[in-house]
């Protein structure tokens, strides 16, 4: 990957976009007026723009770049806000006070509600396997300002970590989280919002393995949960309990360890 800035305001964006480069240990270019599509043909690598107000990764020239955007995040935070309700936090059984490992983070968006749910004393952390989305995400969530103060808040103190879940889950001690979230994506396209299916090109399309719910099971206190499609055969495969919902697309499926 190559990060260079955007074409506009090339000169004042330089010094931000370097310290990008630096801080992903990958190669700045300077614009020089050239399109994406040159860099990319030129570079045959990706190419990541500074721009002045998002940063934009671009895997081609033909497909829409992935950029940090909360989405579906900002009607539920509203809704959540007002009513006390989201199916995610009921599903996950959230209160304030929290402690919630989302291990396949996205564009953060079910981290968000899960902060707004387990409030100032409560913990999220997310974890991110492509390095370049988890910059990305990090840097949208800190810096993004079109929503209120609760919800702002919310955003950036959610923890961020670039990594593979299965790498995490390892290094974490029993119990150390309340919850462990997963939510893979999907074979079947669920979500056609832009971002979701820029972030598609790339997602981790790993399966989900049974190792990982194992770690998963020693490392929640509560339970563990799985976000997935209705005619998935992974929560059967694995034990996960699903009340389902109908009609939903998706299901929440629960390993209950204990009762709180």
């Amino acid at each position: 990957m190559i990060v260079t800035t955007a074409r506009k305001q090339a000169k004042q964006l330089q010094d931000r976009a370097q310290q990008i480069a630096i801080d992903l240990d990958c190669s700045f270019v300077k614009r020089n007026d050239l399109s994406v599509s040159e860099l990319i043909n030129g570079w045959k690598q990706e190419v990541l723009v500074t721009g002045a107000n998002r940063l934009s990764l671009y895997h081609d020239g033909e497909e829409a770049p992935f950029f940090y955007h909360p989405n579906a995040a900002a009607f539920r935070a509203k809704a959540f806000l007002k009513d006390g309700y989201d199916v995610f936090v009921q599903a996950t059984g959230l209160k304030p006070g929290s402690q919630i490992l989302d291990c396949t983070l996205g564009l953060a968006a079910d981290a968000v509600i899960a902060k707004l749910a387990v409030g100032e004393a409560g913990r999220v952390t997310g974890i991110e396997a492509h390095p370049a989305i988890a910059y990305i995400v990090h840097q949208g969530l800190q810096e993004w300002q079109d929503a209120g103060e609760k919800v702002r808040s919310a955003m950036r103190s959610v923890e961020v970590i670039s990594g593979h879940h299965l790498n995490y889950l390892k290094l974490q001690a029993d119990n150390s989280y309340d919850v462990v979230y997963f939510d893979p994506m999907f074979e079947a396209a669920l979500d056609q919002s832009t971002g979701i299916q820029a972030l598609k090109q790339y997602a981790n399309y790993e399966t989900l393995s049974s190792e990982a719910i194992e770690e998963a099971t020693r490392v929640a206190k509560y339970r563990v949960v799985l976000k997935d499609h209705w005619q998935s055969t992974r929560f059967d495969e694995w034990g996960f309990h699903v009340e389902k919902r109908r009609l939903a697309k998706f299901q929440y499926g629960i390993i209950e360890k204990k009762q709180r």
